[in-house]
């Protein structure tokens, strides 16, 4: 049914007097833009502001300008998106061409709508919603202008859109990445350098080998991603040599995608801003690797498509009957997308029952906390103070382009860094010159840059750990505020003070901020963020950052400048602290022997975990005294107290679901739980067996000659119990609880805790 209030726009040539006369109504009150928005309908203006003018067009910008400059967020913290709308299509024209003007206006429109109120529940969203809400709708357009030849949209608008092109769509689109499978970049890469290197010859190879020793040597073939034979990546990695593409990173070559990105999407209007991964088989070596590769963060390794994802890419497609409404030459089929639903959508994709994360075994936490802390107290000082005085040194320096040799070998570019006599015998050392001992000399505090990054991944597992916040939480401290109260927790005058974390809630809020929230931490907390307060107050001192950089900062390595940590670093100190303390290394089922390198995500829900399966953990004895609690009461609220809900509810599902399968649990009514399952599924009981131990039982029952019914194992998989207990948690038909009591023995007066499983019959 067409929407009332949406008129047909008129298609123009794209006018600058119009352009002009829009960017004037900003400056209006509400009743006189409406008026003179209705005297602009006559040269082409749509009438109404939310599609002329919308408040997310800066820089004078509007819908008639080939530039936008479009700014998501608030006036002071937003995420800027620039399109041109300047890009040539396949018919050679241009799309501001006045023949492609209607087409223009519908794109322009289309991107409108994607942010418009009032096809968005009447309401704006926050800065990273709505810039992904409007890359959605930047996907889509690029989509049809890859495929501009094969929807022929100058001539027949959107009416060659079919059912099932939007399905391919989709199933493209929530692909990941989206620059492998919506964009094709691999493949459109491999091409593009098949091309340009087509004339290389094997003298300019062997010329370029005396320049690169390591020209020739290339990854394993199993680890190569691009369609490219030998011959192929030699000619496009002397190629890339010689023209400049290649620069060098901490003494390792890595070539630049920026110019491929631009060359290969310049006639798209997002495509050109890809975040795209630079390929192996390209590069002359690693730049960041850890000691061991990392035991797998989820159980199901297997990616899901997110029916969220889905449908929030969907909500993007639903804007295309509207245009309808507008241009009379859209000619959108509303019929193609009648029948998509994030369901139909998922059930032409091989979905499988989305991973839980995997839980950290207690001896890694506690053993990772001891050694971060005994770290800190024995190294805090004198890391932070000489990369403060390295930093002012180098800052203070004419030349601060990067160093990307420095190390033992090469004393002058040494002394140039290391400003003066100190403990750490060189900054860094650059991947090309690791030796295989090298983590041997990473762990001896060899290199100043090394122990600094671990020293800020020893303050994170602590402080992520005992406040169970969100990475990003935690990334956006205020170093002058988020300590309640402000004051010096290591004098003894403030030794009774209870302290509280004050933060932006990671999921709070509207579009203008966050909600402001607080949590009770404990003392050691409030002294560890008290440490990095102080080093933030040096360091700004110094003028190596300004008053309102976060809590945590980093130190570039190639010229010793301080920046706000990001989510990468944040991980990257988390696994130097892992390979620093050297938590456990186990051998997976495939052979391969991998480390146990820890995530925030994993810490927030540690300590409920913990408590729910204290059995697996030596009692609840090293969890008490790790918290500083006196009784198990106080410790069970103070886990409540930082542990989300929905993450406490995952918690009690987990420990439901492996004491169902492990049958020896001392969890009280985990019978009455077994029962209701077995309802659901059709059984008589659960159990865990192996995949080999299924098939044996089967082999062995057939060769009895018993009758073997056909099923599929994954309907009775750990995932599908783990779903169903969840359905169960979730619908509040069971819950897990703890009860405590007070046994009086012969030493005194001690708690016990037992687990019950709360069931609610309809």
């Amino acid at each position: 049914m067409p929407n009332r209030r949406a008129k047909n726009i008129e298609a123009k040539v794209e006018s600058p007097i119009l352009a002009e006369e829009l960017s004037k109504l900003k400056g209006m009150r509400y009743y006189e833009q409406r008026m003179r928005l209705l005297e602009l309908v006559s040269i082409g203006a749509g009438g109404e502001a939310d599609i002329d003018t919308p408040d997310w067009l800066i820089e004078g910008s509007n819908i008639e300008s080939p530039l936008w400059v479009c700014w998501f967020g608030t006036e002071k913290k937003g995420i800027k998106i620039v399109v041109d709308f300047c890009i040539q299509l396949y018919d050679g024209s241009m799309l501001n061409d006045s023949v492609n003007a209607t087409l223009l206006k519908i794109i322009k429109v289309f991107l409108v709508l994607q942010i418009h109120p009032r096809y968005n529940g009447g309401s704006r969203r926050g800065a990273d919603a709505e810039a992904q809400i409007f890359r959605h709708g930047l996907h889509f357009v690029d989509w049809l202008l890859m495929g501009g030849e094969r929807f022929n949209i100058t001539q027949c608008g959107l009416s060659l859109i079919t059912e099932s092109d939007l399905v391919e769509y989709l199933l493209l689109n929530t692909s990941n990445p989206i620059s492998t499978h919506l964009y094709v970049y691999p493949t459109r890469l491999a091409i593009e350098l098949k091309r340009l290197s087509s004339k290389i010859t094997i003298e300019d190879a062997i010329d370029t080998q005396e320049q690169w020793h390591e020209c020739f040597e290339l990854i394993d073939i199993a680890d190569q991603t691009l369609d490219m034979s030998k011959d192929d990546l030699i000619r496009a990695r002397v190629w890339m040599y010689r023209n400049g593409y290649y620069i060098k990173q901490f003494g390792v070559l890595r070539y630049n995608s920026a110019h491929f990105i631009r060359s290969l999407y310049r006639n798209t209007l997002g495509g050109v801003r890809l975040a795209v991964r630079t390929f192996d088989e390209l590069n002359g070596g690693v730049v960041w690797k850890t000691e061991y590769p990392s035991v797998p963060i989820r159980n199901e390794v297997t990616p899901t498509v997110s029916s969220k994802t889905l449908g929030r890419i969907l909500r993007a497609l639903k804007k295309l009957p509207i245009l309808n409404n507008y241009f009379k030459d859209a000619r959108f089929d509303s019929q193609a997308l009648a029948k998509i639903t994030v369901k139909t959508i998922l059930s032409k994709v091989s979905e499988k029952p989305k991973g839980r994360f995997r839980s950290l075994p207690g001896e890694v936490v506690f053993n990772l906390v001891r050694a971060s802390y005994e770290y800190i107290r024995k190294n805090a000082f004198r890391v932070m103070s000489s990369v403060t005085i390295n930093s002012v040194a180098n800052q203070g320096g004419k030349a601060k382009r990067a160093f990307n040799i420095i190390g033992a070998p090469f004393e002058n570019m040494k002394n140039k860094i290391m400003a003066q006599p100190s403990i750490f015998s060189a900054w860094l050392i650059p991947y090309t010159e690791r030796q295989s001992d090298y983590f041997e000399l990473f762990r001896s505090d060899y290199c100043l840059y090394d122990s600094y990054t671990v020293l800020m991944g020893a303050y994170i597992s602590i402080i992520g750990l005992l406040t169970a916040r969100r990475q990003i939480e935690l990334l956006n401290l205020r170093a002058n505020t988020c300590l309640l109260p402000n004051k010096d927790p290591y004098l003894s005058e403030n030794k009774s003070i209870q302290y509280e974390l004050l933060f932006d809630g990671g999921k709070t809020g509207n579009r203008h901020g966050k909600e402001l929230m607080r949590v009770t931490v404990p003392t050691m907390v409030a002294k560890l963020i008290w440490d990095l307060k102080r080093f933030h107050a040096n360091c700004y001192k110094a003028g190596l950052i300004s008053f309102d950089t976060p809590l945590f900062i980093y130190i570039r390595p190639d010229n010793l400048s301080f920046r706000p940590m990001d989510a990468r670093i944040f991980n990257n100190c988390l696994s130097a602290v892992c390979d620093y303390t050297q938590t456990p290394v186990v051998t997976l089922e495939n052979g391969t022997q991998a480390r146990f390198y820890v995530r925030q995500h994993q810490m927030r829900r540690f300590f409920a975990m913990a408590f729910f399966s204290s059995a697996g953990f030596k009692g609840l004895d090293a969890l008490r005294a790790f918290l500083g609690h006196s009784d198990l009461e106080h410790l069970y609220n103070y886990i409540l107290e930082i542990t989300p809900g929905s993450m406490l509810e995952g918690v009690k599902v987990e420990c439901i679901t492996d004491a169902i399968l492990k049958n020896e649990s001392t969890i009280e009514h985990l019978d009455e739980v077994k029962y209701m399952l077995c309802q659901r599924l059709g059984c008589r009981d659960i159990g865990a067996k192996s995949y080999s131990e299924i098939c044996h039982g089967l082999k062995e029952a057939a060769d009895r000659g018993d009758i073997v019914a056909d099923f599929d194992f994954g309907d009775f998989s750990y995932g599908q119990i783990y779903a169903d207990v969840a359905k169960l948690v979730q619908s509040h038909r069971i819950d897990l609880k703890p009860h405590f009591a007070m046994l009086t023995t012969e030493d005194g007066s001690t708690f016990e805790m037992k687990l019950s499983v709360k069931v609610r019959y309809p």
